[in-house]
């Protein structure tokens, strides 16, 4: 069950994560826009709904309230107040020691700063602080060596494959019960 998961999580003195509002949605458009080609294959599903204005302000009331339902935190990577990733932590309420399930991307223009690197490693620290979940998730397409790369630093290890993914955990020390991944296709 979590005990508490903020609406804004300060990383260091440039960036932050915090919860999407209404006022980003123009914002949010535009990352979407600006790295469509980039995104096209892994968040398909998040393109198509932020594309346009009128989509972003709809992906992000859904966003609230999910958040509200303790489903998805679904958090904007602001780094000197400008957004330029997301980042989201899916969770479930019928298994509360399911490990959450992260996702992120940056825009291409901010890559290589390590800046995913610390929003990951805060996160992860949070929900495990935060929940009563064995560990943290991180799925990664097979061929992007980037995403891998941030979360095997952080000493996540392959749990498993997840469709065209490896999920990537990092569990409790020790783990209080096992963990097992399926292969999902």
């Amino acid at each position: 069950m979590n005990k508490w998961i903020p609406a804004v999580i300060p990383v260091d003195e440039r960036l932050q994560l915090r919860l999407l509002k209404k006022g980003d949605a123009n914002d949010l458009s535009r990352l979407s826009r600006d790295n469509e080609s980039y995104l096209k294959e892994d968040f398909e599903h998040f393109l198509l709904a932020t594309q346009t204005l009128a989509a972003a302000e709809q992906f992000i009331s859904e966003a609230e309230q999910w958040f509200d339902q303790r489903l998805t935190f679904l958090y904007g990577l602001f780094c000197d107040s400008q957004l330029v990733g997301i980042i989201a932590s899916h969770v479930f309420l019928d298994t509360p020691t399911q490990p959450p399930v992260l996702s992120y991307f940056i825009a291409k223009d901010w890559q290589g700063q390590g800046i995913v690197r610390k929003a990951v490693a805060t996160l992860t620290d949070l929900l495990l602080a935060q929940t009563d979940c064995d560990g943290v998730i991180a799925l990664c397409r097979h061929a992007n060596k980037r995403a891998i790369n941030v979360v095997t630093k952080l000493g996540f290890v392959p749990l498993g494959l997840a469709g065209l993914s490896v999920a990537y955990g990092k569990m409790r020390e020790p783990p209080p019960r096992p963990i097992m991944m399926l292969r999902i296709d």
